[in-house]
């Protein structure tokens, strides 16, 4: 271990052609192993093989065209099937291609024969890694953002005894809202008195990006050492947590704290008044529980809320999904403009920080732990959550927090290299 080379602190990783088993016992390239235990959805990532998303599209897309009218991305390229068709890593322009989509799934979800390009599209992105046997140099900023959450210096485990549920707040909370994450923790503790904590980063990028052996390999890890230590339940604030947890987290289950929190029955303030709309995440929007959670929260509050066209099942994405802004600004826009339009100056109220960062640049929009904690501060726009480089300070800062503060029978920072 000690001839390894420490990329995880000072740069992202652009160059491994085979990107290594950095762990034994756990999935992730060969570490997978026999035998395993894991579900057969998770096992299916492993089985997954390529050439059945590409023919499968080509032998049941009916190109009906829905799905490119609600995609600029779809509109530009083609449709489904004509992407799987004539997709060949080797070729540049093909290559590319898949990464100036968002990954989002609105074409799943307005597809009449339930196919999912999105689901095709990621599989090209891991086959155009694994051809050109590196990252895409546009992707450097979050791989080194990646980097830093999964840093020993970043992380850090407390686990008080008779510990089964962790809080795992994600990387974007704890940069930009610190303060709400110790409320929500909190909150979370008088329901739950063993709570532990996890500041940590769960690798969606390196997952979204087509770096599947090193995203199954990082978080591997982290799963079987939260199953070691008896964790069996993750509550996320963060929906795309929430969906890397869910799809891959095996016997971990994974609620948000949004479902949680509404049935404490904590905090309700019901102060504020005024009209809003609601963004629903592109990552949950299969999620009809959280969605409804989300909106009881919103209505405790005192607040009537109008939906926009485009919401639940059929939300649209804010502009960041599938890291789409590093690789083709123009998409990111798109979807980043139809939604201030569908907002039509109402105040947006979502539940997932990046959204919140996309949007809030171009239209009022809120987190809804602000709206729960702070309302009438959060619909006067007075709200200010912290941007970077801040957002790494405040996330050293809430680490010291809770070593300090948060006594545990188990603690442990990652150092994985």
């Amino acid at each position: 271990m000690e001839d390894r080379p420490r990329v995880l602190e000072e740069q992202p990783s652009h160059t491994f052609c085979r990107l290594p088993v950095i762990f034994e016992g756990v999935e992730g390239g060969q570490a997978a192993g026999k035998g395993s235990k894991e579900s057969g959805r998770e096992r299916g990532m492993a089985e997954d093989k390529p050439v059945d998303r590409l023919s499968g599209m080509v032998a049941s897309c009916v190109e009906c065209w829905m799905c490119q009218q609600e995609c600029e991305f779809l509109s530009h390229y083609g449709t489904p099937k004509q992407l799987a068709r004539t997709f060949d890593p080797g070729i540049q322009a093909l290559r590319d291609a898949p990464f100036a989509c968002s990954l989002c799934g609105l074409c799943e979800s307005v597809c009449p024969v339930g196919l999912s390009p999105a689901r095709m599209l990621l599989e090209m992105r891991r086959r155009s890694v694994r051809h050109t046997c590196a990252a895409y140099s546009q992707h450097g900023r979050i791989f080194q953002y990646e980097a830093r959450g999964i840093s020993r210096r970043y992380t850090h485990y407390a686990l008080p005894r008779g510990c089964d549920t962790v809080f795992f707040p994600g990387c974007t909370l704890s940069g930009a809202r610190p303060e709400t994450v110790l409320q929500v923790f909190q909150c979370l503790r008088g329901h739950s008195p063993s709570l532990g904590i996890v500041l940590d980063c769960c690798t969606k990028p390196s997952h979204d990006l087509g770096r599947q052996e090193y995203f199954e390999a990082v978080f591997g890890e982290m799963k079987a050492y939260l199953l070691e230590h008896g964790v069996r339940t993750v509550l996320v604030a963060c929906p795309s947590c929430y969906s890397v947890f869910k799809e891959y987290g095996g016997d971990l289950a994974v609620r948000t704290v949004y479902e949680l929190l509404l049935e404490a029955g904590l905090p309700r303030g019901g102060t504020a008044s005024g009209t809003v709309t609601v963004h629903d995440p592109c990552a949950v929007r299969d999620e009809q529980a959280i969605h409804e959670a989300v909106r009881a929260l919103i209505r405790a509050q005192g607040l009537p809320i109008q939906e926009m066209e485009h919401h639940g099942r059929t939300t649209l994405c804010c502009g960041e999904g599938g890291a789409v802004g590093f690789f083709s600004p123009k998409f990111s826009r798109n979807w980043r403009d139809r939604r201030k339009m569908e907002a039509a100056d109402r105040r947006i109220i979502t539940y997932c920080s990046g959204c919140v960062n996309l949007l809030g640049a171009v239209t009022p929009t809120s987190h809804v732990l602000d709206l729960i904690f702070e309302p009438r501060a959060t619909l006067a726009g007075k709200i200010r959550a912290s941007k970077a480089p801040f957002t790494y300070w405040n996330r050293l800062r809430l680490k010291r927090r809770f070593k300090k503060t948060l006594k545990a029978a188990v603690t442990r920072e990652r150092n994985l290299y």
